[in-house]
């Protein structure tokens, strides 16, 4: 719970499993435990310093209204703006989970194929093809100008999936059709439970889109698709998704994180390739700064460098600083500079040298993949580029 708050639900499902079982006030012993070292470790926090990390981010999330637009208002139009990053990264996570559920509900064989063979072709294209492809906008009305081709291929398969799943939860829930009675019990009613848990809690704790978010949804939707299967298939030997779906989800699995992999690595090698690039011109007694986050932050620090923190990092005349030229994007690629500014002052800095990592694949999933609407989308840029500079004055960070 304190490294991942999506894991905040665990003690929901406990106290769900225990009402289900009858045993609810041993299931409440299990949530004290976890609630009591959360707090613990919170009330640590505080008084090591002066600050709760939940608390914190609790009340720095806050929704941003329209002019003249309520609390309320604004609060359910940041969670409605949430539906479709769920729908979109569902399709590309649970693209095996949700065939596995669309062959329990009946879905033909032959059509199970079809859809996959699809799904794999678009991943391919989005991949593939140059970036103007992919943002190709067809006619739709005026109130939907952000839809393109990438988007409604991730909706519809996350959309489907989840069709699949509700199928699976009425099968497993209720006694129809008539001919494929399933017999009602408790482990298919917490399956059930579970799943909506993590449904209603996407959008509590979520205050953006992300593949991270659906882990659990992702879990849960595999067990009850594979509870469905399972009793389907005692009924009806036929109608159930084929044992290639299987590995074709794990097929789907490793073609993502490869992917994800690749655009990843230019962090390592543009930090690397930065650092070895500030090695011969840097000046005796000159500090090398840089900025970044995620896995450039952590090799920028494994070269040597120092963080450049806003309202406290001075930057002397002479200083090498490393700053990652991320592109400000037309719609999907988003700079995570956080409060750092969005240009270095003019007047205070020479360019000496500029890394740049680029590659024939359009697809990406940095930084959309942890912060995005859809999983991987295409780019018109290259995969990263960082810039060296010396500072020619000081130069203070200013505050955010």
């Amino acid at each position: 719970m304190q490294t991942k708050y999506t894991m905040l639900l665990i003690p929901a499902v406990v106290l769900w499993c225990g009402l289900l079982h009858r045993r609810l006030k041993l299931a409440v012993v299990v949530v004290a435990v976890a609630i009591l070292g959360f707090g613990v470790w919170e009330w640590y926090l505080l008084e090591q310093y002066g600050r709760s990390h939940f608390l914190h981010h609790l009340g720095a999330r806050q929704s941003v209204r329209e002019p003249g637009e309520g609390a309320l208002p604004a609060l359910l139009r940041e969670k409605a703006g949430l539906v479709g990053p769920l729908t979109g990264h569902f399709g590309c996570l649970g693209v095996g989970v949700g065939l596995v559920a669309l062959g329990a509900a009946g879905v033909p064989r032959r059509f199970l194929a079809q859809l996959a063979v699809m799904w794999l072709l678009g991943l391919l294209l989005v991949v593939a093809l140059p970036y103007q492809w992919t943002v190709l906008r067809p006619a739709v009305p005026p109130h939907l100008p952000d839809l393109t081709a990438v988007m409604i291929f991730w909706q519809v398969f996350g959309i489907l999936a989840f069709a699949g799943l509700g199928a699976c939860s009425v099968l497993l829930g209720c006694r129809f059709p008539a001919k494929l009675s399933i017999r009602r019990n408790t482990a298919s009613w917490f399956l059930i439970g579970w799943f909506l848990v993590e449904v209603a809690g996407y959008f509590v704790l979520t205050p953006f889109g992300a593949a991270r978010r659906l882990i659990g949804l992702t879990v849960v939707g595999g067990l009850l698709a594979a509870r469905a299967s399972d009793q389907v298939q005692r009924l009806a030997p036929l109608r159930c998704a084929p044992d290639w779906v299987i590995g074709f989800g794990v097929v789907t699995g490793l073609m993502v994180t490869a992917l994800d992999t690749l655009d990843a690595y230019p962090e390592k090698v543009c930090a690397q390739r930065a650092a070895e690039a500030c090695e011969p011109i840097q000046q005796p007694g000159a500090t090398v700064w840089y900025t970044g986050h995620w896995g450039f932050q952590y090799y920028c620090e494994q070269a040597g460098m120092k963080p450049l923190v806003p309202g406290q990092s001075v930057l002397a005349a002479g200083d090498l600083l490393v700053w990652p030229l991320y592109p400000d994007p037309i719609g999907f690629y988003r700079p995570y500079r956080d409060s750092l500014p969005s240009v270095l002052p003019e007047g205070v800095v020479e360019l000496l040298a500029e890394v740049v990592w680029d590659d024939p694949l359009s697809g990406q999933t940095i930084p959309n993949f942890y912060c995005g609407h859809d999983p991987v989308v295409g780019r018109d840029h290259p995969r990263l580029r960082v810039g060296v500079y010396r500072m020619k004055s000081q130069w203070a960070v200013p505050s955010p």
